[in-house]
């Protein structure tokens, strides 16, 4: 049971409700997740919502005899209660990204909080009206594009990978592989990541398998053939061994990642589903069913209009992160103890790197490369994108210290901006062919205007116009070369 601010009134010492808001801004929403039978007798005013302001949340220490933070105050885009539907999540922290993404702009939607707050079932949930954001967005993209097919041609891809021990797996490619688009006979495409990670730390070392810890054609490398076993080996490190690559204009990618090409519904979520099939989860103390590992699911969409040829690509990157856990509390031990530590240690990562971008702070070394989920997330964060994070709170008294750790986390959330911008795409071979005619034109030019006089007037000589210095210049801007005229 949870007390509103009309029945009861608290003083609050710390007030984090205003804040200079902005539409490129990073979008922050709050779901508390319902109580499960034994939390929910308990009693507490621990939260508190306003019921006449849904972007308002009072937070304080249950322990009456230890208040260390006092109250806190905090205000988010809105806050949702447990009694919130999926459908009313969707509406408000991510219809707008897929509609961003047909207008060209990039876009991401993230969820963040401790671990059992509800983050998978917020991004992924279930069958029927318990659907996630992320088959919510793939439906609502689908219903956008049959009302633009007349005008424009749409091609979209997809892809989907997951971070574990701050290594890269392509959930993707089983799904190719499936569908006969690449073959592959590699039975590690269907293990489970957290089971693939296991076996190779127990043959790292060994160096009976020291070649198979090496990418094909290194001076290291052995045959498969030579060694029984090996190719397994070698099939299982490949699987968990994708590399972070970013190109000329500042853009972050996975070097190798299937771009899975899809046409309707039915397509994306089987490789979604196929994809969290063999996703690392395992029960915890603290969780039946946790996730122990990060997600990113990507769709790109590029149009083209019919008429004008234009075309702009926009991409919507849906983000489920592992949830953080206290190793006290999770009573964590062996490898879901390494697991722990590695999600823990990446989200410390975002953490720093949230506050490095906060406008109000003086860092200037914004450090994305500490981790694989933040060099992954790089564009998202500050940089060319429209950005919401739903942090997920369990809303129980002996949660107060997750609980608050999140809020704060939200709150620096508010502070960063980004930069998006429409991405247009170049017609490559059409501007290559430009550039060539004007080239042959240039060098035409300069054959005949070396034999053209100037005598420094304002205006050509007697010869043809075509052939003056002006002309030469105009042409020379054209193709991107800066010129003028000098005295000399």
């Amino acid at each position: 049971k949870f007390i509103q601010f009309q029945n009861i009134m608290h003083r609050v010492v710390s007030d984090y409700t205003r804040v200079d808001g902005n539409e490129t801004n990073i979008k922050v929403f709050v779901r508390a997740r319902p109580l499960f039978n034994e939390d929910a007798e308990v009693q507490s005013d621990f939260l508190l919502t306003d019921p006449s302001d849904d972007r308002k949340i009072v937070i304080k220490d249950p322990d009456s005899s230890n208040r260390r933070y006092g109250e806190v105050s905090f205000q988010f885009d809105k806050v949702f209660w447990t009694d919130v539907n999926q459908e009313e999540i969707f509406n408000s922290a991510c219809r707008v990204q897929v509609d961003r993404i047909l207008d060209g702009y990039n876009c991401c939607c993230f969820a963040y909080g401790q671990t059992g707050s509800g983050k998978t079932y917020t991004m992924f949930g279930n069958d029927g009206d318990i659907r996630g954001i992320i088959p919510r967005s793939v439906e609502y993209l689908f219903q956008k594009l049959s009302k633009v097919s007349s005008k424009c041609e749409v091609a979209m891809v997809c892809s989907f990978l997951e971070i574990y021990n701050d290594q890269i797996r392509d959930l993707g490619k089983a799904y190719l592989v499936a569908m006969g688009v690449e073959s592959s006979t590699s039975k590690a495409l269907y293990d489970k990541t957290s089971n693939i990670f296991e076996d190779l730390a127990g043959k790292r070392g060994n160096p009976y398998f020291a070649a198979a810890f090496h990418r094909p054609g290194s001076t290291i490398a052995v045959s498969a053939d030579d060694r029984p076993g090996l190719k397994e080996v070698q099939d299982e490190y490949n699987t968990m061994n994708y590399e972070i690559r970013e190109d000329n204009e500042g853009n972050v990618f996975v070097k190798d990642l299937s771009l899975v090409s899809v046409s309707t519904i039915e397509d994306v979520m089987a490789l979604i589903n196929m994809g969290l099939s063999v996703r690392a989860t395992h029960e915890t103390k603290m969780n039946a069913f946790s996730s122990r590992s990060h997600t990113v699911f990507t769709i790109n969409v590029m149009q083209r209009d019919k008429i004008t040829g234009q075309a702009t690509t926009g991409m919507l990157n849906l983000v489920d992160l592992a949830g953080s856990e206290r190793l006290k509390k999770s009573e964590s031990q062996g490898v879901r103890l390494k697991e722990a530590l590695h999600i823990n240690t990446s989200l410390t990562a975002l953490g720093k790197v949230i506050m490095a971008l906060d406008s109000t702070s003086e860092q200037t070394h914004v450090p994305f490369r500490d981790s694989k989920l933040t060099r992954v997330l790089q564009n998202s964060l500050g940089g060319n994108s429209f950005t919401s994070v739903i942090t997920a709170i369990y809303p129980s008294p002996k949660f107060y210290e997750e609980c608050l750790s999140t809020l704060q986390f939200a709150n620096r959330c508010r502070n960063v901006r980004n930069n998006p911008r429409v991405n247009y795409v170049e017609d490559t071979e059409d501007k290559d062919r430009k550039i060539k005619k004007l080239m042959d034109e240039l060098i035409q030019l300069r054959s005949k205007v070396s034999q053209t006089p100037y005598d420094g007037s304002n205006g050509p000589s007697k010869a043809d116009e075509r052939l003056s210095p002006n002309r030469l210049i105009a042409i020379l801007k054209k193709i991107g070369i800066d010129a003028s005229l000098s005295a000399e």
